[in-house]
């Protein structure tokens, strides 16, 4: 049987990527990233509130580098195959440049 899905949480304020259990300025430590499988996640999603669950690239990049004064979601729940996609974004690096 497949081990379920993994996702992490974030929130991103002023246009910024900030990953729950990192500290803005310090290492990027994917030790300290807290991982939740799909099941949980789903049962702590809230659509109403604008929590959204990421499996593509695209839609992180969208999310974070919408237009100022739009309204970004509460809480994003990560794929675990966009940790180099996200620590990119956590760093501020270019967009449509992955690391892994």
């Amino acid at each position: 049987m497949a081990s379920p899905d993994r996702f992490f949480s974030a929130t991103v304020i002023a246009g910024r990527l900030h990953v729950l259990g990192l500290a803005r300025g310090g290492p990027w430590a994917p030790a300290r990233l807290e991982w939740r499988e799909e099941p949980g996640v789903d049962t702590l999603i809230n659509p109403r509130a604008g929590d959204r669950k990421v499996t593509v690239r695209e839609e992180l990049e969208a999310i974070v580098n919408a237009p100022a004064g739009t309204i970004p979601p509460r809480f994003l729940w990560i794929h675990e195959s966009l940790v180099g996609e996200a620590r990119r974004l956590w760093e501020g690096g270019p967009s449509g440049v992955s690391e892994g």
